[in-house]
């Protein structure tokens, strides 16, 4: 098997399981479960946001739920290291992946199974004459194709699928497209989206009583097939539950066959402040004992050196004020949660505990620096590409709209197009280039900012020797003060200056971001946090 590829992944030792299962509860995930729903579901999120962990648990999830049916079949996938494009390791990686997936979803009876059995055989038998790649792939193709018609329902769980190289993934794009039409259903986890859109669509039907259905801002529901194919402007929308209860068109009448626009659907990975709150007062008693917050940990270990300061000399009160600030800490992610528990492991004071520095923890540091090393030791341009969007985004507080960063990109890694000019770089490339350590909003300005606040302040603060050398590079490459003086001027008499220009305002409202709190550099740089709805 592919060094980079992985069939399991065994969950970690300290899991919070309620932090991740709501997932499982979800109007999205609950509906692509359904037999009839053939678009993808994928679960874009921050590095360290526990994406694999959730991989690696709807993998149990569904196993579990459909184990006393044998017609149906679970497959995962877990890409555990980058995959480059260039040469045999691409080709290698994407013929282990289809077999894999042939050797996972092979069933002992029935017809197709036999045909897929022998069609398998066939592939064995070209491997070892050394027949082609092509031919080899045709017949993985083949067998699948063969496998899916043998089951009732097939589920495929890819992990980190981004990390593979950007021709592998336009291949795997397309083989899914082929997989999804023959029943199989995919579940994506993603360091990036894939594809951002705004998440303003509401229930048009209204009830007896002429009372709109509430369902706003939904991503599951249904429109009119008949409407779509006469090219009706203003489409009919319906929600799951309206759809459940028999409602139809309303252009149309009750009888109208309604379809899902859309082959895919983005549900991000999230906590919110409960969520946060909860595992930080689990873990605190799992590691340090009785500490008071009533959590369902019946093995709490006796009372640690911290556990004993905190419970005799602080009190209520300092505990559930430690709780408070490690939660806001996490800001949706709760790998921040547990950096924080790790550095507060071993204080012996009430003020160790809850001071905040002017310097980002040592562990944060070395996980950041981590990262920008492997950006950086990506194969080039997407390296140079990477490194430069972060220094022109992520020291951002409220980040800055995609246009205004493709300038600026185009300016340090231009990109040739040929006799057409310079080609414009996609979102989806640049978020790609930079490790998921951007994020992007589902605005029409498609604003990209820092995944998280303390990576904002690493990037603001100068920790990363190879982002200021390429912040410098940003600065040689800006055009002379005149001329941009003069382009601003002329532009003033005609228009306001762009959103996120000039004055601070309020932070647009990220999908799957926590909204930005002002913070104090006075003496010593403190955040001061508030409460946050979190993702």
């Amino acid at each position: 098997m592919h060094p980079a590829l992985r069939e399991r992944c065994a969950l970690p030792v300290d899991l919070y399981e309620k932090a991740l299962s709501w997932y499982f509860d979800s109007e999205e995930f609950n509906c692509w479960l359904k037999k009839d729903r053939t678009w993808h579901l994928r679960c874009p999120g921050g590095p360290g946001s526990g994406k694999t962990t959730l991989a690696a648990l709807a993998s149990d999830f569904l196993s579990k739920r459909f184990e006393s049916k044998p017609d149906v079949a679970v497959a995962s996938v877990f890409v555990v290291a980058d995959v480059d494009d260039s040469g045999e390791d691409a080709a290698a990686f994407v013929e282990n992946v289809l077999a894999s997936l042939c050797r996972q979803f092979r069933r002992d009876t029935g017809a197709n199974a036999c045909a897929a059995d022998e069609i398998y055989r066939a592939y064995v038998a070209a491997c070892e004459r050394g027949d082609r790649f092509s031919r080899r792939i045709k017949l993985l193709r083949k067998a699948l194709y063969a496998r899916l018609l043998s089951l009732d329902q097939a589920f495929l769980i890819v992990d980190d699928f981004d990390r593979c190289g950007d021709a592998i993934e336009i291949f795997f794009e397309d083989e899914f497209a082929r997989l999804r039409r023959h029943g199989l259903k995919i579940f994506v986890t993603s360091r990036i989206v894939f594809q951002r859109t705004e998440h303003n669509a509401w229930c048009d039907t209204v009830d007896s009583d002429e009372e709109p259905c509430p369902s706003r801002g939904i991503s599951v529901y249904w429109k009119c097939k008949k409407c779509y194919l006469n090219g009706v402007d203003n489409d009919y929308v319906i929600c799951e539950q309206c759809m459940l209860r028999g409602e139809g068109c309303k252009t149309c009448g009750p009888g109208s066959e309604l379809y899902e626009p859309y082959s895919y659907l983005e549900l991000d990975l999230s906590i919110d402040q409960d969520i946060a709150t909860d595992f930080t007062c689990w873990s605190l008693e799992a590691e340090h004992g009785d500490l008071g917050l009533d959590t369902d940990n019946d093995n709490k270990p006796p009372l640690s050196a911290l556990g004993r300061v905190l419970v005799n000399r602080g009190g209520p009160a300092v505990i559930r004020d430690l709780v408070e600030s490690i939660a806001n800490d996490a800001m949706n992610n709760l790998t921040f949660a547990k950096l924080r528990l790790d550095t507060i492991r071993a204080a012996q004071s009430i003020d160790t505990v809850l001071r905040v520095g002017d310097r980002l923890p040592a562990n944060r540091i070395a996980m950041f620096g981590a990262a920008i090393k492997r950006i950086a030791a990506q194969p080039q341009p997407q390296s140079r590409l990477g490194l430069t969007a972060i220094s022109a985004a992520a020291n951002h507080f409220n980040g800055k709209s995609f246009r205004e960063l493709e300038r600026e990109l185009q300016r340090v890694v231009p990109r040739s197009g040929g006799d057409h000019g310079s080609r414009h770089y996609t979102v989806q490339e640049v978020l790609k280039a930079a490790g998921g350590f951007l994020m992007l909003d589902n605005s029409t300005d498609q604003v990209v900012a820092p995944y998280h606040e303390s990576f904002f302040l690493y990037v603001m603060e100068k920790y990363d020797e190879l982002l200021v050398w390429t912040h410098g590079d940003l600065r040689y490459a800006m055009p002379p003060r005149s001329k941009t003086m003069a382009q601003l001027g002329a532009q003033n008499h005609v228009k306001r200056a762009p959103k996120g220009r000039g004055a601070p305002a309020a932070r647009k409202d990220f999908k799957g971001v926590a909204p930005r709190v002002p913070l104090d550099f006075s003496n010593k740089m403190k955040l001061r946090r508030q409460g946050t709805s979190i993702f």
